[in-house]
């Protein structure tokens, strides 16, 4: 992908995803959010990275919400992880962007989101038990 083509789409998906609040509906919850518009200083890759995205760990049902990327690179997500019939929203306010990867997590468990197209993302959810991969869509 041409570096002027993944800019207009990264741009396009900013523009689509509106400022303001919302309520994303997955793996059987409700959880609302509000999504801050990215200053024009961020970094496309990042801006594109905002909004909601659902997705699966094997055949365990996910949710993210990034709601802000500031220009330092924090970004700050709503997390959903639906295990059994146990679901939670934890909410991260110092999440990483470097580029097309989000990354945030502690010493039980690490979590990566790497854009790999306008309506997708990939995930590597890490900790002492090994690795699991995730595909994600845009919501």
């Amino acid at each position: 992908m041409s570096a002027a083509f993944s800019l207009t789409w990264a741009l396009s998906l900013v523009a689509s995803n509106a400022a303001g609040p919302g309520t994303l509906e997955a793996c059987g919850r409700a959880i609302p959010y509000t999504i801050e518009q990215p200053a024009g200083s961020v970094p496309a890759d990042a801006k594109a990275l905002v909004g909601a995205w659902v997705g699966y760990w094997n055949n365990t049902c996910s949710a993210l919400v990034v709601e802000s990327v500031d220009t330092n690179g924090t970004a700050s997500v709503l997390y959903l992880f639906a295990l059994d019939s146990a679901a939670s929203v934890v909410r991260v306010t110092n999440a990483k962007v470097m580029g097309k990867k989000l990354s945030f997590g502690g010493s039980r468990a690490t979590l990566e989101f790497t854009l790999v197209g306008p309506d997708s993302l990939s995930g590597l959810h890490s900790g002492s038990y090994g690795s699991t991969i995730g595909k994600f869509s845009r919501k």
